[in-house]
């Protein structure tokens, strides 16, 4: 196969969605809840532990400890957003994102030009739901759904001629 002419038409649901799923990989759903538990149970034991420390009644125990577990929520509220910021720094790095895009305005409206990336730029590809996704880094990749795949064309063949094209 020499060449493959789709015409993309994700939606903005299914894009945002993918975005999510990107964003997620490298910190997951099971991971956030288990450093919610661990910083709420590791400021509950702080504080208890300093109450006893200084024998301090359990009343004053339970204030102190409800105010080293919302410290160590704060904490890592402040984690997660210094975290989303390595990851709209790896997006911005994306060869897809990073070349330039020529476009020409005219009375007729507005043409987007074509561009060309090399296979190297293509990291990794991956199935996600009704899709396929090319990856161009850990941040970002270009969604192809599977209802936008020429007759025939089935998405273990796509991966397989991309696999292909690559290591040519």
């Amino acid at each position: 196969m020499t060449e493959i002419h789709l015409r993309l038409t994700a939606s903005p649901a299914q894009l945002v969605a993918a975005g999510q799923h990107l964003s997620q990989r490298r910190f997951g759903l099971s991971q956030r809840l288990a450093l919610a538990a661990l910083l709420i149970g590791g400021g509950l034991l702080f504080g208890g532990g300093i109450s006893i420390l200084f024998g301090t009644p359990w009343l004053a125990a339970l204030v102190i400890s409800l105010y080293a577990s919302l410290g160590t929520i704060l904490a890592g509220i402040l984690a997660f957003r210094l975290n989303q910021r390595r990851f709209l720094t790896a997006f911005s790095v994306s060869d897809l994102r990073a070349r330039p895009v020529g476009l020409t305005l005219s009375p007729e409206g507005l043409t987007v030009e074509p561009r060309s990336l090399a296979w190297a730029s293509v990291t990794a590809t991956s199935r996600w739901q009704a899709a396929t996704l090319l990856h161009f880094g850990t941040a970002d990749a270009l969604v192809i759904p599977d209802a936008d795949l020429p007759p025939g064309l089935t998405p273990e063949t796509l991966a397989a001629q991309i696999a292909a094209w690559k290591s040519a």
